[in-house]
């Protein structure tokens, strides 16, 4: 007996070392992941600089981004845990799962663009954050569905997409959000670029009046 329960604590003692090996390995990726974050503000100077409105807005873009991505990893995790999502219903699931992504895109669109607004952004800075939230939105929401499915044919718990959702959007929210503003500010004619330029780095750059928002209320606005 005593031989018995000794060699049931060691497997308990070797699964408890595995799960916290796994664990911490996932933890350990996702914080070097975010990391990218600086890199990619850096890259964005320029925009910044001269729409620091988009800042502003930053964690309500992101945010939104983190939490569709998370409802939708949940749904396909508990979805795979009671056998719903089955390898002959993928594809049927996959497309409502798009469908969905999009009107939740729409909705969040409509609030976004109120909120803005209400903060007295200019119209081509109001279209740009909304067409990102957009973006943001379906994105996170084809990440949630997938990254679960792809972690069970890699054979790797789904369980740890939760996690994984979180720390993706928090990068892929911010090259969202830089991408979709950049390319609406280009549309209404403005050439931004998307990497630093050597002018954006000199100490006398200045922010033209025409394109940045009305400094009244500047810390009270967005995200």
């Amino acid at each position: 007996r005593k031989h018995t329960h000794t060699h049931t604590d060691g497997v308990e003692k070797e699964g408890e070392l595995e799960n916290f090996n796994q664990r911490a390995g996932w933890l350990m990726g996702l914080l070097l992941f975010q990391s990218l974050s600086s890199l990619i503000l850096r890259n964005y100077e320029v925009l910044i600089q001269t729409h620091p409105v988009v800042v502003y807005f930053m964690t309500m873009l992101v945010g939104a981004g983190g939490n569709a991505g998370s409802q939708s990893a949940v749904l396909v995790i508990r979805g795979i845990a009671l056998g719903r999502v089955a390898h002959k219903k993928m594809k049927p699931f996959i497309i409502e799962q798009l469908t969905t992504g999009a009107k939740l895109g729409l909705v969040m669109v409509c609030v976004c663009f109120v909120r803005v607004k209400l903060f007295e952004t200019n119209w081509v800075e109001a279209i740009a954050i909304c067409s990102s939230m957009f973006v943001i939105v379906l994105f996170s929401v084809i990440l949630g569905t997938c990254l679960p499915l792809l972690l069970r044919a890699l054979k790797v718990d789904p369980a740890h997409a939760g996690a994984a959702i979180q720390a993706l959007m928090d990068i892929m929210g911010l090259v969202l959000t830089c991408v979709a503003t950049s390319a609406c500010f280009n549309l209404f004619g403005e050439k931004m670029p998307s990497l630093v330029s050597p002018l954006a780095k000199s100490p006398g750059v200045s922010v033209s009046p025409e394109t940045s928002p009305p400094s009244k209320g500047l810390f009270f606005k967005g995200g």
